[in-house]
């Protein structure tokens, strides 16, 4: 029953995800059309309707109908990102009594994550440069364009020292650094697993926060 369930709620977010795509690019046409045509104060009208930025500059009227779910629903996943996944890795590594099980699950889940990480940046490198050489991101108003002073590089390899907070609680206040989270996750699953007999209560509670989440 739960394996229909979930194969129901996948194809219920591929269909919403292909809605959405479908949306988004008739309202770039739309968008493209009516400037075209000499109708750009209705697309203005539109725009303020349903797609405008109610955070930007001037934007004191508008209503930025689908801006503000869209919003919500952004705030909503990253709301429940880190209890997430401390709570899923800790329960998921508190539970593994084989440690050849646990690193052939580790090597798994550091592949898919690079797999798919690789398989965004070419989807999206591909369907923006489509769109690009389409010109549908060409008419821009050069006049309204405002440069900000942007933040300065750093060294890929911070990302190392990061992996390791030095404050238990400040990691969790951020959504800024998920890899401190999934180490800290793991630690403490490592060492629920270690001492399993003190802490079975702590484990209930972890597997009621996850009903929770």
């Amino acid at each position: 029953m739960k394996e229909n369930s979930g194969k129901q709620l996948a194809k219920k977010m591929l269909i919403a995800l292909v809605c959405g795509l479908i949306a988004g690019f008739s309202c770039i046409l739309l968008r493209e059309h009516l400037n075209s045509s000499g109708q750009g104060d209705l697309w203005q009208t539109i725009n303020n309707i349903f797609f405008q930025d109610i955070t930007a500059e001037g934007a004191t009227s508008a209503i930025g109908i689908f801006y503000i779910i869209g919003q919500l629903f952004v705030n909503a996943l990253q709301l429940i990102i880190v209890p997430m996944v401390f709570v899923s890795i800790t329960l998921a590594i508190c539970t593994i009594t084989d440690t050849k099980k646990l690193g052939r699950i580790s090597s798994k889940t550091i592949l898919t994550f690079f797999t798919t990480t690789i398989c965004a940046l070419i989807f999206a490198g591909i369907v923006s440069t489509i769109i690009y050489h389409l010109g549908l991101f060409n008419s821009v108003d050069a006049g309204k364009i405002t440069v900000q002073q942007g933040t300065t590089g750093s060294n890929p390899l911070n990302i190392i020292v990061s992996i390791i907070p030095n404050n238990f609680v400040s990691a969790f206040t951020t959504n800024g650094n998920v890899l401190a989270i999934v180490f800290l996750a793991v630690v403490t699953g490592l060492a629920m697993n270690t001492i399993e007999e003190q802490t079975k209560t702590l484990k209930k509670v972890f597997e009621e926060v996850s009903k929770v989440i």
